[in-house]
């Protein structure tokens, strides 16, 4: 059993305590100084006294304000407990009062406010409670005549900070105070109660989730202001708000463009959000910004008119419904393929991907397996090629998503760095553009990549093919592909992937050089680039997963072994003719 004998200390500890015992008896017995002894010197409107610094203080306490504060149950003794009978005759005078007797979790908060921090510090001219609250007219905070109460905020805060206070009276912030609309923010809807803080070093995401964003994301308060916007979250769905959460304190948050204590609507020309002003604003981020840069919308909305929403708008749309449609393909083609290949193996036949309707290969595709190394069906340089374009596409993939869905497995497998995460996207990019332009050279220059080009031309036996396909049901399967792998499948899969590398491309370079595609183009135009280029890149997975991989699977793993002879009759050696 564990010892419960006590530590080498308690002696002393028992003996400070029994000493302290009876003084603590007769404070707790001592009865409190009665109010109207308070009165007879405190109702004197005269009553005065010079401090230190030689300024006149009056101690007049008004007996009938004190009786409507929210105090009005209280004695003077239970604040001013440090007072005795003695005084006022030993000339000691009263200390600060101490409420964290009655209100210890808002003094503990207070403490390690900026406020708290400073009377630490000793300095002595920062606010303690009666610095906002009052004194004895303290009232509820929720009445009009409060000192905390919306817009007798600015009053009380601006005692010490005129300048701030002058900017938020004439913003949108004071201005709806001033109206009294009770949802506007007051000093502390952003700087918070008594947990007073800077917010210069504030970190960026803080200040647009937690300050901002508490006004800004609350249906009700957007209502009341008549805003149609949800301006948090087209904040966090933007360019912007995507860094931020990425962890770019660099990115631009709330207060970067629309300042601070000075908030104003855009229209009005003193706004820092104003057309004539944004080259300004951007331009502190973005040196150089032309007025094209400025052309576009942060906050992009359904909603909205402009051209650049609109057409940001139809382009998620169409994208939207490609993919749909391509689902639905893919979830007919590969039920039908799969049932096919499933029949095949019962039957005991030769399970492989669905080929041409003739059962042989093309010419083209003789050709350019001609030119394959051994054991290959196709070229080494494709094959190069291939290899870099495959492996661009999943970095491409894996950290354009990172960076569209921040706080994922996705953005920590990145090491959580944006700059890690930005470096390897551009150069995944960087990539994919070089095998894709070096793919069309070969193709256009080189005679085997003519061949090639020329094999995996659509024609009409491969729609003839994708129709029969899609229409198989029952025993009637169109003959198997045996001799090579050129089919409709294959020739759907490589324009996808010339299309995308084209669209994917053309869009993240817009987006990448924004500063010098500004020169000539509207920055809505990238905006537009970004949208294609986030659902272009849905698409393509979409495809990777739905086409490419079926297809892999149903060649690699669902293939039966084949007689040695099985292709000699359609291949033809190396080097001989077509």
């Amino acid at each position: 059993m564990r010892s419960l004998a006590c530590g080498p200390g308690w002696p002393a500890a028992l003996g400070l305590l029994l000493a302290l015992l009876p003084g603590l008896v007769r404070a707790a017995d001592a009865p409190r100084i009665p109010d109207k002894i308070c009165q007879d010197c405190h109702a004197d409107q005269n009553l005065a006294r010079t401090n230190a610094s030689g300024e006149v203080l009056s101690l007049f306490v008004d007996e009938a304000v004190l009786r409507r504060s929210i105090h009005r149950t209280n004695q003077c003794a239970e604040c001013h407990a440090d007072l005795t009978e003695a005084h006022p005759k030993d000339l000691v005078p009263a200390q600060l009062v101490d409420c964290s007797a009655c209100h210890a979790a808002s003094a503990m908060t207070f403490t390690n406010s900026v406020h708290g921090q400073a009377r630490r510090a000793r300095k002595l001219e920062a606010a303690w409670c009666t610095s906002c609250h009052g004194q004895h007219d303290i009232l509820p905070v929720t009445h009009t005549n409060a000192n905390v109460y919306g817009r007798r905020m600015l009053d009380t805060c601006g005692f010490c900070h005129q300048a701030a206070a002058a900017e938020v009276r004439r913003d949108s912030h004071g201005r709806a105070l001033e109206r009294g609309n009770p949802s506007a923010p007051s000093c502390v809807g952003c700087h918070f109660a008594h947990q007073v803080e800077s917010l210069t070093r504030a970190a960026p995401l803080k200040i647009a989730m937690q300050v901002c964003g508490r006004c800004h994301d609350a249906r009700a308060i957007q209502a009341s202001a008549g805003e149609t916007v949800d301006r948090l979250r087209t904040y966090l769905d933007g360019y912007h708000g995507l860094m931020l959460q990425g962890g770019e304190l660099r990115a631009a948050h709330c207060a970067s463009c629309h300042g601070h204590h000075a908030v104003l609507p855009a229209a009005e020309p003193d706004s820092a959000v104003h057309a004539a002003s944004l080259g300004q604003t951007c331009g502190r981020c973005h040196p150089g910004a032309t007025a094209n840069f400025t052309r576009g919308r942060i906050h992009a909305s359904p909603q909205a008119t402009d051209p650049g929403s609109r057409a940001s708008v139809w382009a998620a749309r169409f994208y939207q419904g490609l993919i749909m449609a391509l689902g639905l393909f893919l979830l007919w083609h590969n039920t039908l393929a799969w049932r096919r290949v499933t029949q095949k193996a019962r039957l005991g036949g030769i399970v492989l991907s669905p080929g041409p309707l003739s059962g042989e290969i093309s010419p083209a595709t003789r050709s350019a397996r001609a030119f394959a190394p051994p054991g290959s069906s196709m070229p080494w340089p494709l094959a190069l090629q291939l290899l870099v374009f495959s492996s661009s596409f999943v970095l491409l993939a894996w950290s354009g998503f990172a960076f569209r869905f921040p706080n994922t497995w996705l953005w920590w497998t990145l090491g959580a760095d944006e700059a890690i995460r930005q470096w390897l996207h551009r150069g995944a990019g960087i990539a994919l553009l070089g095998a894709a332009l070096g793919h069309a050279l070969y193709a256009r220059f080189s005679p085997a990549g003519r061949d090639w080009l020329r094999a995996v031309s659509w024609r009409r036996s491969d729609g003839q093919e994708l129709r029969a396909a899609l229409r198989f049901a029952g025993a009637a399967a169109p003959p198997v592909n045996t001799g090579g792998n050129l089919d409709y499948a294959a020739k759907l899969e490589y324009w996808a992937a010339v299309w995308g590398a084209g669209v994917m491309g053309l869009t993240g370079l817009l987006v990448w050089f924004k500063m010098e595609a500004t020169f000539w183009l509207p920055r809505w135009v990238l905006e537009v680039a970004l949208v294609i280029h986030y659902w272009e890149a849905i698409l393509a997975c979409l495809a990777l997963a739905g086409w490419h991989l079926f297809h892999w699977w149903v060649r690699r793993f669902c293939a039966r072994p084949r007689h040695p002879l099985a292709g000699a009759a359609v291949l033809p050696p190396p080097g001989s003719a077509p």
